[in-house]
């Protein structure tokens, strides 16, 4: 959250460092503008950012089936949107702005517009003029003409007089081209404040659109445009949301402002209504005029009882019930306030002279009420239970003194035989379960090498077959001669027995809450795949087996290499090496032990530990491949396991030099040169290089660091890596030790991503 203020504090920052540096011009002080008219502090959130901060105290009484005095709970897991703002939601650029927009007659012609000037007659010429930052137009063997300021019907009636005293006998039309740009600001709560180049037919809308529209903090109602100071216009979008009304505003000058104040009232309207939303309020609305503004109720709507949350002054929550059926009921006149929560109950929720059947019942469902209806007489219209329904128990839900649940518990044996007789009320909720609701799950479990082990339904006779068909059937490595079938009998005691699935006679029946375990087959393998890549004439992926699990074989299963391959620069990356040894306890060995180093000018040189652990992050390993293809020695040879991957690649150019060097570059390699001569060959050392830590990271890996490095003859494939100095006055050694990182794996990188 706090990087995100950031963020937004750069983008105010910003839009107000353009405002002040913007020319004082038409009387208008910007600075004196932005003290007028700050931003909001984005601590003070409008109770609504959080659609759900009012508290449901008056939980819906979820057993009630007439709900007629049940308080509906708040919806919270679908938010109510606040209305309009997806008007924005897409954004827009200068280009969506549509520039053949009619022209008002009162245009006033700036620097930037462009002018046709078509001429016919005893002349035909064409001009195609632009208003210069004096706010004229040049002609040709005419001269300069001021424009600046005039209507177009003006200009046209001035360009005609100036061209009569170099041509006769001639007409003309004058037509404006392209608009001249102007500079305007948006402020304010929209998404992206600050400074807009827009044509000069553009509109307080068209400005708004280009930043984003308003934030869901800003209002949509008090839209205002600031010129020379002074607040000249605003609008409110409400007026085209709601009634397609034009609200573009005035068209905006060089230096406007358009300013979006902080949200206003607001009011949640939801239930059996046309719109539910999240409204903005001007003043003091009544509940009839806030329905109005959501499109008037739904034919289902339940208008005895509105409900009205509220949190009054003293921050006490308070609920409150309207009627609004009589157009002549005083409760349409009922004032909102800012965070009122109107909430409009559908009729539906409302039935009357009706039970309800939930449940394992042959037909659940409503059914109309009678005086006199009993149990009995539903049995008898083929409302009785279902095949799979526990008959020992039906619960009568009942609603007593409009608020409080009373429950009645009948035995429908007793009612069926007529033993008993169970009279019914209006809006009863009878509830028939199941017998597996009433009764504890039978389970059986299986274990092992079977596709979905886990606890599954226990029938009668069931078998242990059938339990590995229900588990999706034995994997390929499972051992079906020796099932073990763990049991517990009735006095408590554990038994073991063993089954097999290819004798009949062994596959045994099971108890209700046996375990089986599916063992695997002894010595069983797993085909492992490894990947090698790069310069080898059959890439790809392979199955390693006991006889093909080196990497030689591996080699010589992709036909070896290509004419083309650098076998030095062979990157070799297993992805357990991280795992294995924090599995050993390496990393904690490398905490204890660290220490920090430090030379005499007490500058700090390297945290061991830090190095230590990041170069482990490298999942590499150093291989030998030249050795290897030359000799077949197992010594160099490796193991292969699953997932590893080779890389090799490509024959390189030339030695890269990188770090505190004046050029980052690839230099062309030269047999015997050493490493000080490829560091002069990139323009030398910078002034913040460590000499005595300059790395030189052999193709294979390896490195070599320290004064001497630079000493060391350089083979092809190698990258000299130059560090920066570290000083013990800032916290430099997080980044060292990352840079050290970074330098040992520029051996994989080097090849993987630079095909040199």
């Amino acid at each position: 959250m706090k990087i995100f203020q950031a963020v937004v504090l750069g983008i105010i920052l910003t839009a107000t460092t353009v405002a002040q540096n913007y020319p004082k011009r038409d009387g208008v002080n910007y600075d004196d503008l932005i003290r007028k008219y700050p931003s909001s502090s984005t601590t003070e959130m409008d109770r609504y950012q959080s659609p759900y901060l009012l508290p449901d105290t008056t939980a819906r009484l979820e057993q009630d089936p007439s709900k007629v005095q049940a308080r509906a709970a708040h919806p919270d897991s679908v938010r109510t949107e606040l209305f309009g703002y997806n008007l924005f939601a897409r954004g827009g650029t200068t280009n969506e702005i549509p520039q053949n927009l009619a022209l008002p007659e009162d245009y006033k012609l700036g620097s930037g517009d462009n002018l046709i000037v078509n001429l016919w007659g005893k002349v035909e010429q064409e001009y195609n003029l632009t208003v210069d930052r004096q706010g004229a137009v040049f002609i040709p063997k005419i001269g300069e003409v001021a424009v600046w300021g005039l209507t177009l019907q003006q200009a046209e009636k001035r360009l005609r007089e100036k061209l009569g005293t170099g041509f006769s006998d001639f007409q003309m039309t004058l037509s404006l081209g392209k608009l001249k740009s102007i500079q305007v600001f948006v402020f304010g709560e929209v998404k992206f404040p600050g400074s807009y180049s827009v044509n000069s037919l553009s509109t307080m809308f068209s400005a708004l659109y280009l930043a984003g529209g308003p934030s869901e903090r800003g209002s949509l109602r008090r839209i205002k445009l600031i010129r020379s100071g002074v607040e000249t216009a605003s609008i409110d979008l409400y007026q085209f949301l709601l009634f397609g009304k034009n609200v573009a505003g005035v068209s905006l000058q060089s230096g406007d402002v358009v300013f979006v104040d902080v949200v206003g009232k607001r009011v949640k309207v939801e239930g059996a209504i046309k719109r539910p939303a999240i409204y903005e309020i001007l003043g003091t609305e009544s509940i009839s005029e806030m329905i109005e503004l959501a499109g008037g109720t739904l034919p289902s709507a339940y208008l005895e009882r509105v409900r009205v949350d509220r949190v009054t002054t003293n921050d006490a929550y308070q609920v409150l019930d309207l009627n609004l059926k009589d157009a002549a009921s005083p409760d349409l006149a009922f004032a909102m306030e800012d965070g009122d929560e109107v909430s409009i109950e559908s009729i539906y929720d409302h039935k009357q002279n009706v039970v309800y059947l939930e449940g394992h019942f042959r037909h659940p469902g409503l059914y109309q009420y009678q005086e006199g209806l009993t149990l009995a007489q539903l049995f008898k219209n083929g409302c009785d239970l279902e095949e799979q329904a526990y008959r020992g128990r039906i619960d009568i839900l009942r609603c007593e003194n409009g608020r409080d649940t009373s429950l009645v518990t009948v035995d429908p044996e007793e009612v069926i035989a007529g033993i008993i007789e169970v009279p019914l009320r209006a809006g009863d909720k009878l509830i028939a379960y199941s017998r597996e609701d009433v009764t504890a799950k039978r389970t059986v479990s299986i274990f092992g090498m079977v596709t979905r082990p886990g606890d599954y339904s226990y029938y009668e006779g069931m078998k242990v077959s059938d339990l590995v068909f229900k588990a999706g059937n034995l994997m390929q490595s499972a051992y079906p001669l020796r099932i073990e079938l763990a049991r517990t009998m009735e006095d408590g005691q554990r038994e073991v027995l063993y089954a097999s699935l290819d004798d009949p006679t062994g596959d045994m029946p099971l108890s209700e809450h046996d375990k089986i375990f599916i063992r695997q087959i002894p010595g069983w393998e797993e085909r492992d795949i490894v990947t090698i890549e790069g310069e080898v004439r059959f890439p790809g992926k392979y199955v390693i087996t006991k006889e093909t699990n080196s990497l030689y074989s591996l080699i010589q299963r992709a036909g070896g290499l290509s004419d083309d391959a650098f076998a030095t620069g062979t990157v070799f990356t297993r992805g357990t090496i991280i795992s294995d040894l924090k599995r050993r306890g390496v990393d904690e060995l490398i905490n204890r032990s660290a220490e920090k180093l430090e030379d005499d000018s007490g500058k700090i040189r390297i945290d061991s530990s830090a190095v230590l652990r990041d170069n482990n992050m490298s999942n590499r390993i150093v291989v030998h491949i030249d050795e290897l293809l030359k000799s077949g020695d197992s010594r160099y040879d490796i193991i292969l396991k699953d997932g590893d991957q080779v890389y090799i690649p490509s024959n390189p150019a030339g030695i890269q030099v990188l770090g505190a060097v004046p050029s980052i570059s690839t230099i062309a390699y030269q047999d015997g040169k050493k490493a000080d001569f490829y560091v002069k060959r990139a323009g030398g050392f910078l002034p913040n290089a460590d000499k005595k830590h300059v790395q030189l990271i052999r193709a294979d890996g390896t490195i070599v660091s320290g004064r001497s490095s630079l000493s060391k003859e350089v083979r092809l494939g190698d990258a000299i890596y130059v560090p920066t100095k570290v000083h013990k006055e800032r916290d430099w050694l997080k980044i060292f030790s990352t840079t050290a990182s970074v330098a040992a794996s520029i051996a994989t990188t080097i090849f993987v991503f630079d095909r040199l």
